[in-house]
């Protein structure tokens, strides 16, 4: 029966499991974060958004393949919500020229109903 009483083995033996989650928005700095801490602490990092990315790109697994899919029938979902969204949001140069010949006729109208400023006395 041997012991290993040195502090590298205490220091081992007394190391409790723990995760460190880094959270925060898109490119706020998460990966670079993590990647910082696992090197100071000695520490293994998972960054999800590479190991998705790395499954999604290989589709070598079953949940690869499915993910793949996912992204693809989102992409098309955003394309068409976009291609929708501009379409009634932007007029046509015919609607554009049409409105801003009314808004003329409109300024002609004010100017005809309001009377003229009587003539000032130079002097």
């Amino acid at each position: 029966l041997s012991l290993d009483l040195s502090p590298t083995a205490t220091l081992a033996e007394n190391r409790r499991g723990v995760a460190i989650v880094v959270h925060g928005p898109s490119s706020s700095g998460r990966s670079t974060q993590a990647k910082a801490l696992g090197e100071k602490y000695s520490a293994a990092v998972l960054v999800v958004d590479e190991v998705l990315a790395d499954a999604i790109s290989s589709a070598s697994t079953p949940a690869g393949c499915k993910a793949r899919e996912i992204c693809i029938q989102a992409a098309q979902a955003r394309a068409e919500v976009i291609e929708a969204v501009t379409s009634l949001s932007a007029p046509s140069k015919k609607q554009v020229s049409k409105e801003l010949g009314s808004k003329d006729k409109d300024k002609d109208k004010d100017k005809e109903s309001q009377p003229e400023p009587p003539p000032t006395n130079p002097e």
